[in-house]
């Protein structure tokens, strides 16, 4: 999570809420299999994070 704070600048308390919201978006607006693509580009810790998200 510091990873995510700190590359992506917000606090560490909005994490899960913004992660959700980002998982939610990209497979609402993307063609199937193209969250789990651009996962594939992330770093492991940010890439845990989102994946969270959505369990």
């Amino acid at each position: 999570m510091n990873r995510f704070v700190q590359e992506a600048k917000v606090a560490a308390e909005d994490v899960p809420r913004i992660t959700a919201a980002v998982t939610a978006v990209v497979r609402e607006h993307g063609s199937p299999g193209h969250l789990e693509t651009a996962l594939e580009q992330l770093p492991h810790e940010i890439r845990a994070l989102l994946l969270q998200s959505t369990a």
